[in-house]
């Protein structure tokens, strides 16, 4: 049906340079509907030619068009884009076109400042201005003074010996003593190394000065000697009754422990096995099966002692969590067909240094899986009030600085691309609230729990990563995330960034509730792999709207508040600080500790059983 030959009294009142159907009109019929007047326009800036602008034979411009549902097209005697569309089609066109703008500056050096220009002269200070800088200047030559050698003998003196070992002193000098001379400062301490005794002496007029400097030398030594060595355990939870284990193939449609490509998937499918438990006569456990409870604490507790010591005096990113699933065997001696008794599994196969596994931690693809879950969380728990609450994980490849445009228009090899994964939230559509940007994610103790008796299992997981700084607005991460967006439907809008390549998007939404002294949190996680969409134009913002995701999965894990509370404050250590907490807040308290860690676990893995049938059973 042709609208336009339909008699209407309405088009007495139709503004006439409004087009009926502008966002969904084909090109040919936008040539024959379109008014003489544009809905907008957009001018080239003088220094952009239009194949600049809107690259060869205008295949940017078409597609922006095809991206935004504008028409647009090239006014040259105006030097300028006019634009047919909706107001909300036209803006998401002039930001692709800004963003192209700003991309070509980047790479124009001509355009760089050279020098200082006119401006405003600076304004005269206020005598309350005055004074406070003085009192600044004043401030920081009375610190400098602590950077040199004592002008004469001081009062109090303390010595600090460390082991001759060239690393840890050469870490703990670092070029220029930077994070000696951070502990001098706020410590009001003289510091000076002897290298022929390997001791350092701290002399100061106030002793108190003078134990402070010392401990935070001390934690800055230890910061550096210890090692931080990766743990991992597999443990069986001890059954109520006799069972036998046998290995399984995967379902179809199970969703493995981490997201791969489809080729790659497939050859995992093969290859990986799950645990059948298999239900024998006789309610007797023999005395090994009884211990494992017991065995499981030890081990949890002695685990964790070693990972948090090891990161008590780090200022990295800490995270601590329990998630629920199904345990996946990766890496395993070959016994399919064969009955296999606890004992052997939890001995002899689990305690194998070859043997790898995972946890598969999806309970659901749809959020209809999970109702009985939302039900019983929602009468038995405390429902937060901003639920839910979305995310975006961005994991990209990227320069940890923006690289200067000279050195990128002769193609100079800048360094290695570094893995980085960043996390953004959003005020609204169009405006970034909070971002963190960290590297060197790792699983630092890797503890997973079998259940024999349920059909779902848990792993417990202490994790860190190191922060990128916020104090570089060039920064790709920085200029990526304050330049993505949400689209109309709530989907990320990636902008294209120098330096930055994202690779992988997950979308998290959140439901959060208290349960007893935890933490419930219920996650779809929606994934789109970049690599494997296909682009016209990569110079242009990507709108995942457009696209379906991967991957859709509901997973559920569980934390505590005091956790995530502890692990913020070795956000803000200043050199050679230490936080509060200490490792028995986490392992000998009467709430907290490796017995009571275990009993939650198990309960509310009890809860997911009853309430959340497995989602590779369904027809």
């Amino acid at each position: 049906m042709n609208y336009r030959d339909e008699s209407s009294d309405d088009d007495d009142w139709r503004d006439p340079h409004i087009n009926d159907r502008s966002t969904a009109m084909s090109t040919e019929e936008a040539k024959e509907e379109l008014s003489d007047t544009p809905n907008d326009y957009w001018v080239l800036p003088p220094h952009c030619s239009a194949i600049d602008i809107m690259g060869p034979r205008r295949s940017r411009l078409g597609e922006i068009m095809r991206t935004t549902g504008v028409y647009a097209r090239y006014n040259e005697p105006l030097h300028q884009v006019n634009l047919w569309g909706d107001q909300m089609a036209i803006i998401k066109a002039k930001k692709q076109l800004d963003w192209i703008n700003r991309r070509i500056a980047e790479l124009d050096t001509s355009m760089l400042r050279r020098g200082n220009k006119w401006g405003k002269p600076e304004r005269q200070m206020t005598e309350k201005e005055k004074i406070k800088e003085e009192k600044k200047q004043q401030k920081i030559e009375v610190e400098k003074q602590y950077l040199k050698d004592p002008p004469k003998p001081q009062p109090f003196n303390m010595f600090y010996y460390v082991s001759p070992d060239s690393v840890v002193i050469e870490r703990l000098l670092r070029p220029n003593e930077s994070y000696l001379n951070q502990i001098r400062v706020d410590c009001k301490t003289f510091i000076k190394y002897n290298p022929h005794t390997h001791t350092f002496q701290l002399s100061g007029n106030e002793e108190s000065r003078l134990k402070m400097a010392a401990n935070r030398l001390r934690n800055l030594h230890l910061r550096y000697a210890r090692s931080i060595e990766a743990v991992t355990a597999r443990l069986i939870q001890k059954p109520a009754k006799n069972v036998l284990l046998k290995y399984k193939r995967l379902p179809p449609g199970f969703i493995l422990s981490e997201y791969t490509l489809p080729d790659i998937e497939n050859v995992l499918r093969e290859k990986q096995r799950i645990l059948e438990t298999i239900s024998v006569e006789g309610n007797n456990l023999s005395e090994e099966v009884k211990a494992l409870d017991l065995q499981n604490e030890v081990k949890i507790q002695t685990l964790l002692d070693h990972g948090l010591e090891s990161l008590r005096l780090k200022d990295w990113v800490v995270r601590m969590k329990i998630r629920f699933g199904t345990i996946c065997l990766i890496d395993f001696p070959r016994k399919d067909d064969i009955q296999l008794t606890i004992e052997q599994v939890s001995s002899k196969i689990f305690n194998k240094e070859r043997f790898v596994s995972a946890l598969a931690p999806c309970i659901g693809k749809t959020e209809q899986d999970l109702d009985s879950l939302f039900k019983y969380l929602k009468t038995h728990g405390d429902e937060f009030s901003d639920n839910p609450r979305t995310s975006f994980l961005i994991t990209a490849a990227q320069h940890p600085s923006t690289i200067p445009a000279e050195e990128r228009r002769k193609q100079i090899n800048y360094g290695q691309l570094w893995k980085t994964q960043t996390e953004i939230t959003f005020i609204d559509r169009n405006k970034c609230g909070l971002w963190n940007t960290v590297t060197h994610c790792t699983d630092l103790v890797d503890i997973s729990c079998f259940d024999p008796e349920d059909p779902y299992s848990w792993d417990l997981k202490l994790q860190y990563a190191r922060s990128f700084p916020h104090d570089d607005i060039n920064a790709p991460h920085e200029r990526f995330s304050e330049n993505s967006s949400l689209s109309a439907s709530g989907r990320l809008v990636l902008p294209s960034v120098f330096d930055y390549f994202p690779e992988i998007v997950t979308q998290k939404t959140i439901w959060s509730y208290g349960w007893l002294d935890f933490v419930i949190e219920i996650c779809k996680q929606e994934l789109w792999d970049l690599t494997k969409i296909e682009r016209e134009n990569d110079d242009l913002a990507l709108d995942l709207s457009h696209i379906e995701p991967h991957r859709v999965l509901f997973k559920v894990s569980m934390y505590k508040e005091s956790w995530r509370d502890r692990f913020a404050s070795n956000l803000d250590l200043r050199v050679g600080e230490a936080p509060s907490w200490t490792l028995r807040d986490f392992l000998v308290t009467p709430k907290e500790n490796a017995r009571t860690l275990m009993h939650c676990a198990k309960k509310f893995g009890k809860v997911l059983s009853r309430e959340v049938p497995l989602y590779y059973n369904k027809p």
